[in-house]
């Protein structure tokens, strides 16, 4: 079997641009490529220092520095003039604990996140760039070191809001229709996804569900400019890693609520004043957190699903759901990331497209055998490129034009029909060593089945676990184990008994509940007393009022205790947690229920599952009765 030749990074040859671009020219290409469908990928020069005001491509550079998790750091992306992109750039951390962590014969690679994403963007993507219910991912990033380029991270959009367990968890938390809006939208995404790829997350908990904002008040964009432009300044004057910020969502989760040091205590009588450009009532544990944090950041509400890591596309789903229907599907998939046509190099690879492209080291081929390989080829702007697919072993066929014009608009009609090599000639034509640089049509370029995925010992066993519970049982699950034993507003008791339903019906645990009316205070029942305060101001009197009985307690009159709405402080609550569990996943009742089924509940009100997109909804529509006048 010839060998391939060998390889190494020419700059030269992969930015082949003789006379410099302008900026207007540099704006367009930029938004011409954020546009298409078509993968790409950015790359970080050996030595680069990564820290905020650092120029990542032209026209792009490190914003500031959002967050850092225990596998990668998060920075916002910027254009030159200091201005949000709307896009984030996560970093794996280049230590080699972390490496090993990432490494798929420990668990999975980091890359499957990324061809996940773009995946998920060519099926699932509008004709106006929305992508609904689910994060975008754009290019993946890689690293130059030792005359190689390995995957380190991606870009992604810019989700500006919070995990939905961070209001779900409060111990106040009362919204019903904050539950029903969120679980209508990610059942609705989630269905589309299952039917047109088999999607599976397999980790769709409350932690991967985001509550976002597409568009926020004028003041808090103001602010968060503000703090962008200044975070540039002082690593400008700096000329080193600035310290790390206030720690956020991996996805760029803005401050939008107060600072910590600006945090309400008990005497919090201006805080509709604080909080009066959202227009938006502060309720405590129905449009705010206790301490007045997490008011709504914009006009209008929606819910993603972040983070792919552990997802994968199942083919026995996506014909249960959809019938044949992913199989067109993925041939559109094929014809956006596959190079049109390839060639097998020989001994000499004399072919003039190979020796302008750069192979992608990725971890597939550590576990089992690789299905393909992937490929840089450069564009006119320094640092990004185009990323196609190949066979492995094959290089991607290359013009002169595809390094000098933008990226052309992928139309997702019908693909081009190229004829399927079958492995004997594939293997004839590798081995034979002769005329071997002439191009041949991609193989991989249509294809209607679902690749299978070689899969560590790790991953097959958590792969096995999860294997008859679907992503509908797992988020019920774990909202339902979140609201069980609290106190609702009688008026919602209809709705609630209807989420109650749903959950027992997936799961098979009945989630408690017990409900009040506003005006009544310190009724006892058998899950505990309950309070007619709601807001933050009638909460301060209550508190008084209960230092006051306390206080006349000890004179001998009688009191009342008095609860708010909210969860129930029970001492056997972890108990009843671990119980809930432990009963949830030895006898399910439905495990295997996919969102179109779970979208005709009457919790939704609707007789028939929606397959239409999900627009991002009013915010009267998720906290009815909060919204004032502007």
């Amino acid at each position: 079997m010839p060998s391939l030749p060998s390889f190494s990074i020419d700059r030269r040859k992969l930015q082949p641009r003789n006379t410099p671009i302008g900026d207007g020219d540099v704006a367009e290409l930029n938004d011409a490529m954020d546009k298409s469908l078509e993968p790409g990928a950015v790359l970080l020069p050996a030595g680069m220092t990564i820290r905020e005001g650092q120029e990542l491509w032209e026209g792009v550079k490190f914003g500031r520095l959002l967050g850092a998790g225990v596998q990668a750091r998060v920075f916002e992306l910027v254009r030159s003039d200091g201005t949000p992109s709307g896009k984030v750039i996560k970093v794996a951390h280049a230590d080699l604990g972390h490496k090993i962590l990432n490494s798929p014969v420990v668990w999975i690679g980091g890359e499957r996140e990324w061809e996940i994403g773009i995946q998920m963007r060519v099926a699932l993507q509008n004709e106006d760039g929305t992508l609904p219910g689910f994060m975008r991912v754009y290019d993946c990033v890689v690293v130059e070191a030792n005359d190689r380029v390995t995957f380190t991270g991606m870009t992604m959009e810019k989700l500006q809001g919070w995990e939905v367990h961070k209001r779900l968890l409060e111990p106040d938390f009362h919204n019903i229709h904050y539950v029903r809006e969120m679980l209508y939208q990610s059942f609705s995404a989630l269905a589309a996804a299952q039917r047109k790829l088999g999607f599976h997350h397999a980790d769709l908990g409350m932690r991967n569900i985001m509550e976002c904002y597409p568009r926020v008040f004028t003041d808090v964009a103001e602010e968060q400019t503000a703090k962008s432009l200044e975070s540039l300044r002082q690593a400008e004057s700096s000329g080193s890693d600035p310290a790390p910020g206030s720690p956020t969502s991996s996805t760029g989760e803005p401050a939008g609520g107060t600072s910590a040091a600006a945090k309400l205590n008990a005497a919090d009588a201006d805080l509709p004043e604080r909080h009066s450009h959202r227009r938006v009532k502060p309720v405590r544990g129905f449009t705010c957190s206790a301490s007045g944090e997490m008011l709504p950041l914009g006009p209008q509400v929606e819910f993603k699903i972040i983070d792919y890591g552990v997802a994968i596309f199942d083919e026995r789903l996506a014909e249960s759901t959809g019938g044949t229907e992913y199989k067109g599907v993925l041939q559109r998939i094929k014809h956006v990331v596959a190079a049109k046509e390839v060639v097998f190099p020989s001994r000499e690879g004399t072919h003039p497209g190979i020796n302008r492209t750069v192979p992608l080291q990725t971890s597939a081929g550590a576990v089992g055998r690789a299905s393909h390989a992937w490929h840089l080829l450069p564009t006119k702007l320094e640092n990004k490129f185009r990323v196609k697919q190949t066979p492995v072993g094959a290089f991607p066929v290359v013009s002169d034009e595809s390094f000098t014009e933008a990226p052309a608009g992928v139309a997702l009609g019908a693909s081009k029909r190229i004829p399927r090599l079958n492995n004997a000639t594939r293997r004839l034509m590798k081995e034979s060593g002769f005329a071997l640089d002439d191009p041949l049509a991609n193989p991989q370029a249509k294809g209607d089945n679902i690749e299978a995925v070689s899969m560590s010992p790790v991953e097959s066993m958590y792969r096995n676990f999860w294997r008859r519970k679907g992503d509908v049982f797992h988020i019920l699950l774990s909202v339902g184990m979140a609201l069980d034993n609290r106190v609702w507003p009688k008026h919602d008791e209809d709705l609630v008994n209807a989420f109650i339903s749903l959950v027992f019906h997936c799961t098979g645990v009945k989630v408690k509940a017990s409900f009040a009316a506003a005006s009544e205070t310190g009724t006892n029942n058998l899950y505990g007393t309950l309070d007619r305060a709601e807001s933050l101001q009638e909460m301060n009197k209550a508190n008084l009022a209960r230092q006051t009985g306390h206080k006349e307690e000890k004179s001998g009159e009688k009191s009342h205790r008095l609860r708010n709405f909210g969860v129930n402080r029970k001492w056997y609550r972890p108990i009843r947690r671990y119980r809930m569990m432990f009963k949830a996943h030895i006898h399910p009742y439905n495990s295997g229920m996919t969102a179109n089924e779970a979208l005709v509940a009457p919790f939704f009100g609707r007789c028939q599952a929606s397959t239409a997109a999900v627009a991002p909804v009013d915010v009267e529509s998720v906290f009815p009765g909060a919204v004032t006048a502007d």
